[in-house]
């Protein structure tokens, strides 16, 4: 072992602390951009969840309620979740109508299901009227098996497994198969009540008639029962093993999906 002078060891200690200051130097202006940008996203958080139509807060009298946007009848789109007759409900499908009288109100012809009993609905409602919407949380979710009565899921964020049943999922049943992606759970306090789809669903089509001769792609259209057993129109020159894509908020045919 050596021994360090005095000197040396003052030499030594004299550069380590000009290394501390010099780090210092380089991370403090790091750190304080950090900061103002940590500031910024706070900032633009708050700004995104504030109702539209809501007053800042330091012109909301603290005194006041809260007031909830509400949902219009011009809003409604396919999985959008409102309270319909004090009961939470997800609106499986709605198409719009311009009445010809003049002046008349848009109507909204809407279907939906109950996410607490499943029970479906249908109702025609006019632009103007509002609806209170519900709080529900979403996760990713990963679709496992089916036991013919039950469909069973993983939790993307929890993964906790749940299982739904026919009457929660209506229309989906039709489009789920191993490996599909872009499931969504809905939650509603701690209860998962529905599976929200992705847009399109690619399927094997197993089943279907002969190819028509001649037939196009502007041809009529003709029967297929897809792997699911869901079945769907589908253009006449299709045949047994092609894959379509299809539309699940309608289960209209997109598309042939090539290799």
């Amino acid at each position: 072992m050596y021994a360090l002078s005095a000197r040396s060891t003052g030499q030594i200690n004299d550069l380590g602390l000009r290394r501390d200051r010099s780090f210092s130097k380089l991370i403090g202006p790091l750190r304080a951009r950090i900061r103002k940008l940590l500031r910024s996203r706070r900032h633009l958080r708050q700004l995104s969840m504030k109702p539209r139509g809501v007053a800042d807060d330091s012109d909301q009298d603290p005194h006041e309620p809260v007031r909830i946007p509400m949902i219009e009848v011009s809003d409604f789109k396919r999985g959008l979740c409102l309270l319909y007759k004090s009961s939470p409900c997800m609106i499986v499908d709605v198409s719009f109508s311009t009445p010809t009288a003049r002046g008349a109100s848009v109507i909204a012809k809407t279907r939906l299901r109950n996410l607490l009993t499943g029970q479906l609905m249908s109702d025609s409602m006019r632009s103007g009227t509002t609806f209170e919407p519900v709080d529900v949380e979403q996760h990713e979710a990963n679709y496992l098996y089916s036991d013919g009565s039950r469909w069973y899921f993983m939790d993307g964020v929890t993964f906790e497994q749940f299982d739904l049943g026919e009457s929660d999922l209506g229309d989906a049943i039709g489009y789920l198969l191993d490996g599909i992606e872009g499931l969504r759970a809905q939650i509603i306090d701690d209860k998962v009540v529905g599976i929200l789809m992705p847009n399109t669903v690619d399927l094997v089509v197993t089943e279907t008639d002969p190819v028509i001769k001649g037939a196009t792609a502007k041809a009529q259209l003709k029967r297929a029962v897809l792997q699911t057993g869901l079945e769907i129109q589908v253009p006449a020159y299709l045949t047994a093993g092609e894959t379509v894509r299809v539309d699940t908020r309608d289960g209209h045919f997109v598309e042939r999906v090539r290799d």
